[in-house]
């Protein structure tokens, strides 16, 4: 914990409180340096206040992936980044297969359909549902 003892300046303060996070992040980044490629994005991620709850048509709605996510490689795993909101996900099997079926528009009853082959079909709604109201996906 960094704490400012009774004695010292403010300006002293903020000084080394500011340089030892800077410190911190140097020895993380150091070994890894995908942790800090992608954080000039930061700046343009704007998080909705309150996710919506997305009720989903089986054959009504039809469904794509979205184009603002960038794949990152990080020492954690492959993760998938939305950068209008800055949501991320780790990259699975399944997530990347429900990407992939979505990358040109189908409906929903069919991506669940194709998913369902990997998990069940409950399991398959939910990441849909899930991967919808997180900005991957994205009703048209």
């Amino acid at each position: 914990m960094i704490e400012r003892s009774p004695d010292e300046p403010a300006e002293e303060s903020i000084r080394r409180t500011m340089q030892t996070c800077y410190d911190l992040l140097a020895h993380h980044i150091r070994d890894d340096l995908g942790r800090w490629e992608e954080w000039y994005h930061l700046h343009q991620w704007r998080r909705a206040s309150v996710p919506v709850a997305i009720e989903l048509r089986d054959d009504s709605d039809v469904i794509a992936a979205h184009a603002g996510v960038e794949q990152l490689r990080l020492s954690t795993g492959d993760t998938l980044v939305q950068l209008a909101t800055g949501t991320a996900i780790l990259a699975t099997d399944s997530v990347m297969a429900a990407l992939e079926i979505a990358s040109s528009a189908v409906t929903v009853g069919s991506l669940v359909r194709a998913l369902s082959e990997r998990a069940t079909e409950e399991s398959a709604r939910e990441m849909v549902r899930d991967l919808t109201e997180s900005g991957f996906l994205e009703v048209r």
